[in-house]
């Protein structure tokens, strides 16, 4: 519901899109203007220079074809347009630790039917895959990001919402984004 408090507050204009059917629907269902599309491989039903900013949450780690979708994304923005985009951080503190006792990191997944490798149900072993492709560490997501010409404005790590006892430490580690659960990053259209 946060979209429709921007909406009412800041009287900005958007458009959701999303890939599910259902997702689509339920946005529509309370007032939100959403389209189905595959932005990994779809071209986006919009004009060239279109929109100031594009917000792209917890999305591009589902991506066969991010270059794509980054690609569509710069098509649609105004000149000097932001691209705000968050994702899992493969190089967490937490998959630091696991990766030196042999276990596999979270956010990463190596079958579609369940989650291996993680040892302990409370690390996720046995749940079920939330469709992770493409993992990205701060390096590698802002070498992505400039080699599609977009400049980073700024970068800023975020804790998960539930960590337990330990939340408090992602909380604090937070703070440097190379070690936080997951990366925020605003990057904008370079000059010509």
């Amino acid at each position: 519901m946060l979209s429709l408090s921007i909406k009412k507050h800041l009287g900005c204009n958007y458009v959701g899109i999303d890939i599910s059917e259902t997702s689509v629907k339920e946005a529509q269902r309370v007032g939100l203007r959403a389209l189905r599309r595959d932005v990994s491989s779809e071209v986006l039903p919009f004009e060239d220079s279109s929109f100031d900013v594009v917000y792209c949450s917890e999305v591009i780690e589902h991506l066969y074809n991010p270059d794509n979708a980054i690609e569509e994304f710069k098509r649609v923005l105004k000149p000097r347009g932001k691209i705000l985009l968050s994702t899992p951080n493969l190089a967490a503190w937490y998959n630091r630790v696991l990766l030196v006792l042999g276990i596999q990191p979270i956010h990463t997944e190596v079958s579609t039917i369940r989650n291996l490798g993680r040892v302990f149900k409370t690390l996720g072993q046995g749940n079920r895959p939330v469709g992770h492709i493409r993992i990205f560490t701060l390096r590698a997501l802002t070498d992505f990001l400039c080699l599609h010409g977009l400049k980073i404005v700024e970068v800023r790590g975020y804790a998960l919402e539930s960590l337990g006892r330990l939340s408090t430490l992602d909380q604090a580690l937070a703070r440097v984004p190379t070690l936080a659960s997951g990366i925020v990053t605003l990057a904008e259209l370079a000059k010509d």
